[in-house]
């Protein structure tokens, strides 16, 4: 048995590499992908969300009124609501709610009265549609503000004063910032995104070191040189590694940028003044949590493609880990989640959250200990599960 040899994994390592660069398609998910990605996801979605709600409150809406001569002087009040027009269907309920249903109309309001005439205003609305939300909410604000002034002239009539009705007042002070409120949304998604370009940064260069080199037959020729099965694996492993890394680097460079000079635009678009800072340091940490993450998908990938005798089949094997992946990495996009010391060990969960923390600026020292303890052993066993999967001859030659 030759003696294992880092010049040997270092030969390996570059060649491999060098394949990498020269493989487009493995450059656009390492580079390309994380580098556009990211500021696509919030500057154009944001920029898209921003002007679709600027139209929706611009657009005239079509409303149903039913029961109108139940109370003129209410049916009056409503048809003032602004930018909506209202279709008179008497009591017709049935059609008004077929229209809504076929999106003919936004919405209805239909007037009763009780036995002691007491109007009641029924809103039917589809809260499924943006369009019958809004057009709702200017009928409700036009009622609303009626409301205050009727209550407002019987007061008057009955010689009290206005704040009879409010004992005491509510005041609630916001102490979160602009830029604390902004950083708490992209603190929800953009861990998940973070660790979906890390994944998708290896898969293509474990896919064609394993099953490709299988399919082309170029994997005997690498079997019979020199270099041991050990430094073979290893040189493969740090090469799939590298490119993981890259695009995780990438996309925080992409992301910091996207963050100091992208709000900026966004919050012009929104008529707001949005900025958003993030440490030097907070950044670093940001890149060292992606290495073992980065060192875990890059054996797990390679473990799993190594089976499969072509590339397309090797694709298909690796679908059910891009949902074991996801799933967990989306955990910073539910609603209170928040990190713990027994999250902390739950693989890419943990990372998920931590970053979130990161952008939030409220990190834990002793979860991100943990985490990155945690992740670096998952790694580990990964790393010595490739070596040990590379090493039987009936999945190498698997053909």
């Amino acid at each position: 048995m030759s003696r294992f040899s880092l010049n040997n994994v270092g030969f390996i390592w570059q060649k491999e590499l060098l394949d990498i660069v020269r493989d487009r398609r493995t450059l656009m998910s390492m580079i390309v992908v994380p580098l556009l990605l990211i500021p696509v996801m919030v500057i154009g979605v944001g920029a898209l969300m921003a002007s679709s709600i600027s139209d929706l409150k611009e657009q005239t809406y079509t409303v149903a009124l039913l029961g109108a001569d139940a109370d003129t002087e209410l049916a009056e009040v409503v048809q003032e609501a602004e930018r909506t027009q209202f279709l008179d269907l008497d009591s017709d309920t049935a059609m008004a709610r077929e229209m809504i249903d076929a999106g003919d109309i936004q919405g209805a309001v239909y007037i009763t009265k009780d036995g002691v005439g007491k109007a009641t205003v029924r809103m039917w609305v589809r809260k499924n549609r943006e369009t019958s939300t809004f057009a709702m909410d200017r009928v409700e604000d036009q009622l609303v503000a009626h409301r205050k002034e009727v209550t407002r002239l019987h007061l008057a009539e009955l010689g009290e004063p206005e704040d009879i009705l409010t004992p005491f007042v509510i005041e609630e002070e916001n102490l979160a910032s602009d830029e604390q409120m902004a950083a708490s949304g992209l603190a929800s998604f953009l861990p998940y995104m973070l660790i979906l370009m890390t994944l998708t940064g290896a898969i293509y260069p474990a896919i064609d070191m394993t099953a490709g080199e299988k399919e082309r037959g170029t994997l005997e020729t690498l079997l019979a040189s020199p270099a041991g099965r050990l430094e073979i694996v290893l040189g493969k492993y740090f090469a799939v590694m590298t490119t993981s890394v890259t695009s995780a680097l990438i996309s925080v460079i992409s992301m910091m940028v996207m963050l100091t000079w992208g709000m900026v635009w966004l919050g012009a678009q929104m008529g707001e003044q949005l900025t958003f800072q993030i440490s030097f340091g907070n950044m670093m940490i940001a890149v060292l949590m992606m290495l073992p993450l980065a060192a875990l998908f890059s054996s797990l990938l390679m473990t799993i493609a190594v089976f499969a005798k072509s590339t397309r089949e090797a694709q298909s094997y690796i679908v059910p880990l891009n949902m074991l992946v996801i799933l967990p990495a989306m955990m910073s996009m539910v609603p209170g989640s928040e990190g713990d010391l027994q999250r902390a060990w739950t693989p890419v969960v943990n990372v998920s959250l931590v970053l979130k923390d990161i952008l939030n600026g409220s990190l834990d020292p002793a979860q991100l200990g943990i985490t990155l303890l945690s992740t670096t052993i998952y790694a580990i066993i990964g790393i010595f599960i490739t070596t040990k999967v590379f090493q039987r001859e009936n999945v190498l030659f698997r053909v």
